[in-house]
């Protein structure tokens, strides 16, 4: 029995997938999702990384299926896997290197590079998505990201609420 994949959304086929673990139904989203998440890849990674990347995200898109929320939007779910591991091989690329040039150093010293390292990736990332943030979401994210405060501090710290925050990074992590 041929299914018809037009009529269904994203969650819908999602929903299927785990429920009957059918292959039919991760190949559908695979179609759908191959080209847009690649291109998305991209804004991070290129060549043979950005290729193998986007390939392990499908790798977790089955392995941690059950992780999606029924209910929820497909798409952020997807697009946050794919994140997740360009930024992965970000931080093992930029570890890597700074290793190699600086072989001298303690073996304490190594957690001091690496969160310099994120740090500058973090910072990087915000500098490509700055040209589409609005002044409070840049603080917002600055916030987040390069100084590792939780909601409740940004909240505190720009007096906005709660449902005001993640809407800015929500609305800011679409940008």
């Amino acid at each position: 029995m041929k299914i018809d994949f037009t009529q269904m959304s994203d969650e819908q086929v999602m929903e299927l997938y785990q429920k009957t673990n059918d292959d039919c139904y991760f190949n559908a989203l695979y179609v759908r999702y191959i080209s847009r998440l690649t291109n998305y890849a991209h804004k991070f990674l290129q060549g043979p990384d950005l290729e193998d990347t986007v390939s392990e995200a499908f790798v977790c898109l089955i392995r941690f299926k059950d992780t999606y929320i029924p209910g929820s939007k497909f798409s952020p779910w997807a697009y946050t896997i794919v994140k997740n591991k360009c930024l992965e091989v970000l931080r093992k690329k930029r570890n890597f290197q700074q290793i190699e040039e600086t072989s001298w150093l303690t073996e304490s010293s190594f957690d001091l590079i690496k969160t310099m390292c994120i740090q500058e990736i973090i910072t990087e990332i915000l500098s490509i998505v700055d040209m589409h943030l609005s002044d409070q979401q840049k603080e917002i994210f600055k916030l987040r990201f390069l100084k590792e405060m939780d909601n409740p501090e940004i909240m505190e710290i720009t007096g906005l609420t709660d449902i005001a925050v993640r809407r800015s990074l929500n609305e800011g992590r679409k940008s």
